[in-house]
């Protein structure tokens, strides 16, 4: 037998190494897939509910803030001061007092609680959180039931090991047994 020639039952070694390759990147595949869309909605979650209370927190500081000015205003009210008392007056009867100029910055919705919370200067927004990618658009939308039964279907394939990297041997090949005693005493 030349040594180029191989024989059926014997296995090249680059096809063994590609065949175990082949097993465990379907079963890498499969694992990372079944990951992104199990764990990628649930990140987003997350993601959006850090966005929502840095919102809340801000929003709570600003609201804090204008309660601490409206009661700087009604000490300053109690304390019977005649300057803030006249500017109220002058302010709520549209009259100005003789000898002031009047300079209008804005009309106040709020009424004098307007003015008061137009003291406190309005927070930063915090950024808004990351865009919709690609792959988060895939395993959040209607392909995700079928990216996790391909992933999966990846992950059986890869344990089972489609193309095992053993030799397979056809029925003419297999080891002969040899016959047990009660059958050769049955065929005589």
């Amino acid at each position: 037998m030349p040594a180029t020639e191989i024989s059926s039952n014997q296995v090249q070694p680059w096809v063994t190494l590609a065949r175990q390759l082949g097993t465990w990147s379907l079963l890498v595949a499969g694992l990372t897939l079944v990951a992104a869309v199990v764990l990628i909605p649930a990140w987003r979650d997350v993601q959006q509910s850090r966005y929502e209370q840095v919102q809340l927190k801000a929003a709570a500081q600003w609201t804090a803030e204008q309660v601490d000015a409206a009661r700087r205003m009604v000490r300053t009210l109690d304390e019977q001061d005649p300057d803030l008392q006249q500017r109220l007056i002058a302010w709520q009867l549209n009259l100005v007092p003789e000898g002031v100029t009047p300079i209008a910055r804005a009309t106040y919705e709020n009424g004098v609680l307007g003015w008061v919370e137009s003291t406190v200067p309005k927070p930063a927004m915090a950024p808004e959180p990351l865009g919709v990618t690609t792959l988060e658009a895939m395993v959040t939308g209607p392909w995700r039931l079928w990216l996790l039964a391909i992933g999966v279907l990846c992950v059986f394939a890869g344990v089972i090991g489609v193309g095992s990297a053993s030799p397979r041997t056809t029925n003419q090949e297999q080891p002969k047994r040899p016959n047990s005693p009660r059958l050769s005493a049955h065929n005589s």
